[in-house]
């Protein structure tokens, strides 16, 4: 038994009360008994103050288990790949000599551990076939879960499996926590083959260099022996530089020069070849650099939109590089090239999914500039709505907050003949049909009138015409399409012209989908009662059996669109793009001249040219608007997204809206400083940037040039698939900053350094840097067996030996309170006094 370690002045106080107390009833009770009973009665009191006593100082039971528990921790990255049948052997031949009494577990590990055997008693042979991410190693991680997975009252005892090369983390520390855990660790060593392996470990180059510069690269190859290779270096995937190389075994060093002549973020690929190699994982490695000379813009757009801003961009003098959105690669190392990224008039649809995520990411992690150049093929009409793309913008694709707009009355007429339920590309007509209902019910407001009407050869009205008042229940009830009979187009128009004759709304308007020939004439009379009610119709022709001709002139004499969609996964979108345009509001043709509405240096108090139109969106909160239409809709809107400047223009520039402007006398000078807006801002060249790279550890100094005290600084690390991690810099003098990053996956990362002084930013920069191969290929980043051993102190199995009559050195001691026998003893024993002292 031991008493409790942490006593409170208080609980001594009570027990030197009890004491005192004792003494006091002892000299006023010393009388009243015959000595037999005066004897019962001391004893009875003397073990009350005990218990009490005992309870107040908490005194504990402290015990041994008998039983133990065993894990076995096994390294399961590809260092020890070959080990993986030997590991299997010696743990079943182990369990044959466990005791009933003992529990055992198996974990394995390799970024991360992952329990392959629950704790149990019953256990007869195991299997490894978890996978463990096998590219890194972390026996710190490993041994930090394993020791908090053990169960309490029990002894405690790990069997690590390793070679030692452990890559992220350390484990060091961890096993001397161990220790104080009452954990014994045993280790099982895997010693690695030395394998002929030949590796490029490096290639340095300058960050920034000139365009037609030549440049020196400094390649670093590691051999295992003597050899004889080819080295090559490949620059936007062009071969550069092949030569035979001679290397000794350990480090060797080549220089080669490095012709430049593009600009912006040029991605080099070196790699090697040697016959001996059996490795061929570390042959590759990729470096940036940062070619300048003036700043580079990409233009992505269609000729006939961009050729204005291509002459802008050239009287600027600003070098860029022009795409159409088919055609521009999409990997975020081209794009990182660029001080800024110019849309023009370009639908969403055109984006590939790739290329946003590529440019959000160059916005957000690297401050490229993003500015956005409106058209028919934008905004709400390009399908930028609930994009990634519209999370970048200052401005919403939904309008809100805008003066009342005319009243809306859509019936959708849709062909549900048999035909509808055909499919392609494993999706049927009819389904699509029912997407692109949802999709204009979605985009019309509370106050407009939507009908849904389906003909084959039969009408029947799916969805009522009324006023828009329960979305959800109307997007339930579209559900109800079904395919089923011919196809009959005339009456399900006059039934259409019917309702909308009737409705008191200002903007009338039918969209007709059909796959199928119906008939050929009779429309004359029901298409000039349209056009006299000022009802528009557009129509989609779908496949190759619908009527195309009757539709498209049925559209043109009534003012409407016409599509001929093949793709069926279209239909939906032309349905929104309708929408949008029926709505009048959304697509703004008429002359304005645009307001000034927000201080800037782009525009002074002036008259402004007109222009002829623009695409409607929203403001959103946080941005700014720096011109408004006459409907107080945004013309020209900017604001911060993360570390870039996103810049919004709702017109064109190709002339169509903006043909005033592109006319005017300022527009060269003016267009000159929005387009510099939006250039990236950060300029380290009085900023020093020093980045030494062991494999997946990355080394960092930073001089910011300045000697201030309040100055601080901080790396944020990005990589794939949205990975962020904040590194703060220590300062080791004033305005130089040291830091250490650790890479945990393969592939390419942004570094952002920032610097502040009071806490606001002052500089910027950013650098790329590459994990190309995982550190268990890397000859030089592990370190052996044998020094990991030395290292941490730890016990080397005997693999001959029965692990489980080893003792325990550590015995994980428990222990229990036993307040809860003395108070209630204590209880008992008073009760007792009170007895004797009553009847006595």
């Amino acid at each position: 038994m031991v008493i409790d370690s942490e006593i409170s002045a208080v609980n001594i106080f009570i027990c030197f009360f009890i004491v005192v107390y004792f003494f006091i009833q002892f000299y006023n009770n010393f009388d009243m008994f015959s000595k037999k009973k005066f004897i019962v009665w001391l004893c009875i009191r003397i073990a009350v103050v005990l218990c009490l006593i005992c309870a107040l100082l908490n005194v504990k039971w402290v015990s041994t288990p008998n039983a133990t528990t065993t894990v076995f921790l096994v390294d399961s990255s590809l260092s020890v790949k070959e080990y993986k049948k030997e590991i299997e052997t010696y743990i079943n031949q182990q369990l044959l000599n466990k005791k009933a009494r003992d529990k055992i577990a198996v974990i394995t590990f390799g970024r991360e551990p992952m329990v392959e055997v629950p704790i149990s008693k019953n256990i007869k042979e195991i299997r490894l076939e978890t996978k463990p991410n096998p590219l890194f190693t972390n026996i710190e991680k490993a041994l930090s879960f394993t020791a908090d997975y053990f169960p309490p009252n029990t002894n405690k005892r790990i069997i690590l499996f390793t070679d030692g090369r452990e890559n992220i983390g350390s484990a060091y520390e961890v096993i001397q926590k161990l220790k104080s855990q009452n954990v014994n660790l045993y280790i099982y060593p895997l010693k690695n083959k030395l394998n002929t392996d030949f590796q490029i470990t490096a290639i340095n180059m300058p960050h920034y260099v000139y365009r037609k510069a030549k440049i020196s690269a400094e390649v670093v190859v590691d051999a295992t022996s003597n050899g004889e290779g080819i080295f090559r270096l490949y620059s936007c995937g062009n071969k550069i530089i092949e030569r035979n190389i001679k290397v000794q075994k350990g480090k060797n060093t080549f220089l080669f020069q490095v012709p430049v002549q593009n600009i912006g973020n040029i991605k080099y690929t070196g790699e090697i070849e040697f016959r001996e190699d059996t490795n061929p994982q570390n042959n590759y490695i990729n470096v940036s650099t940062m070619v300048i000379n003036e700043p580079n813009i990409l233009v992505i757009g269609n000729k006939e939109d961009t050729k204005n801003i291509e002459n802008l961009l050239d009287s600027l003098y600003i070098h860029k590089k022009c795409y159409t959105p088919l055609e521009v690669p999409s990997d975020i190392d081209f794009l990182s090239g660029f001080q800024e990224i110019m849309l023009v008039n370009v639908n969403h649809k055109h984006i590939s999914s790739e290329l946003e995520k590529s440019i959000e990411r160059c916005v957000r992690e690297q401050g490229i500039g993003l500015l956005v150049i409106g058209g028919e093929n934008t905004f709400a009409l390009g399908g930028y709505e609930d994009t990634i793309l519209e999370k970048m913008l200052p401005v919403r694709c939904k309008m809100r907050g805008n003066k009342k707009q005319p009243t809306t009355g859509l019936v959708l007429v849709i062909d549900c003949s048999g035909s509808m339920e055909d499919e392609s590309g494993g999706v049927k007509k009819i389904e699509m049909a029912k997407e692109a209902a949802i999709k204009s019910i979605e985009i019309l407001e509370n106050e407009d009138y939507v009908g849904v009407l389906g003909f084959s050869d039969r009408l029947e009205w799916i969805i009522p015409f009324h006023q828009l008042k329960d979305k959800e229940k109307i997007k339930y009830d579209i559900g109800k399409l079904k395919a089923k009979g011919g196809t009959l187009i005339l009456p399900a128009l006059t039934e259409a012209e019917r309702v909308l004759e009737k409705a008191d709304v200002k903007v009338k308007h039918i969209i007709l989908l059909s796959d199928g020939q119906g008939e050929k004439e009779g429309f004359q009379s029901i298409i000039s009662s349209m056009k006299k009610q000022n009802i528009t119709l557009s129509s989609v022709a779908v496949g190759q059996d619908a009527e195309k001709s009757l539709l498209k002139k049925v559209s043109q004499f009534t003012g409407g669109r016409n599509y001929e969609v093949a793709n069926y996964y279209e239909i939906p979108d032309i349905f929104a793009r309708e929408t949008y345009l029926v709505t009048k509001k959304y697509l703004n043709n008429h002359v304005f001249v645009p307001r000034i509405v927000s201080d800037n240096n782009y525009f002074k108090k002036r008259d402004l040219p007109e222009l002829k139109g623009y695409i409607g969106t929203g403001i959103k909160d946080g941005a700014d608007m720096i011109l408004q239409s006459d409907k107080e809709d945004p013309i020209l809107a900017i604001w911060n997204y993360y570390l870039g400047k996103v810049i919004v223009w709702t017109s064109d520039l190709s002339g169509k809206w903006s043909s005033d402007w592109i006319k005017w006398s300022e527009f060269q000078r003016l267009w000159g400083k929005i387009i510099n807006e939006a250039l990236t801002d950060y300029d380290d060249r009085d900023m020093k940037i020093q980045i030494s790279q062991n494999s997946c550890r990355v080394f960092v100094y930073l001089d910011s040039g300045e000697e201030k005290s309040e100055l601080s600084a901080q790396v944020v690390l990005y990589g794939s698939e949205g990975m962020q991690k904040k590194i703060n810099l220590k300062q080791i003098r004033l305005g130089e900053f040291y830091g250490q990053i650790v890479l945990d996956r393969v592939g390419g990362y942004v570094l952002t350094f920032h610097i502040f002084h009071g806490g606001n930013e002052v500089k910027r920069t950013v650098r790329t840097v590459y994990l190309d191969y995982s550190p268990e290929y890397d000859i030089n980043q592990c370190i052996s067996v044998d020094n990991f051993l030395l290292t941490s102190d730890t016990n080397i199995l005997d693999k001959s030996s029965n692990l489980f009559d080893l003792p325990i050195v550590l015995l994980n001691k428990s222990s229990r309170s036993l307040k809860h026998i003395f108070i209630p003893l204590a209880l008992f024993l008073f009760i007792a006094d009170i007895w004797i002292r009553k009847n006595y």
